[in-house]
């Protein structure tokens, strides 16, 4: 339920409209029935018995961008201390462009979705000569084409 005591329902039905959770208990198509709720037209119902519902994960930080560069040898991370990569990753990120960030951003959004996030905020620090001035809109081009919510930031 997300509530404080963390509580856990068991049988019980969820009733969504618009993509927005508006019911939670049990049998609620009898329950509700008298005030017409859910017998609007369109109204679908899925049999999710044995299965488990959670809320969409909210990622609260992330550099999407890097994703261009996680696999290169050169710049494997887990051998360098932090001032030794940044020499190694500056020169790469100053390549970075428009069509870099739309694909980056893409390949992290699909991950994220994959992994059950439905919403996103992006710390976008990387905005080299090369990049011009409508990375973030790349980014907002991306999150509508893979339908995420995405909250831009721009510093790191």
């Amino acid at each position: 339920t997300g509530d404080v005591a963390g509580t856990v329902l068991n049988g019980v039905d969820i009733l969504v409209r618009d993509g927005e959770i508006i019911g939670l208990g049990p049998d609620l198509p009898r329950t509700l029935a008298p005030i017409g709720v859910g017998q609007e037209q369109g109204v679908k119902v899925v049999n999710c018995r044995g299965l488990t519902a959670y809320p969409g994960l909210i990622n609260t930080h992330h550099h999407f961008f890097q994703a261009f560069v996680r696999n290169l040898a050169p710049l494997d991370w887990t051998q360098l201390d932090v001032l030794a990569w940044l020499r190694k990753i500056y020169p790469v990120f100053a390549l970075v462009d428009e069509d870099c960030i739309y694909h980056s951003t893409v390949v992290s959004m699909a991950e994220l979705i994959k992994h059950g996030c439905t919403t996103a905020f992006d710390h976008q620090y990387n905005y080299s000569r090369r990049g011009g001035p409508f990375l973030v809109d790349r980014q907002f081009d991306a999150a509508n084409l893979l339908g995420l919510r995405f909250h831009a930031g721009r510093g790191c």
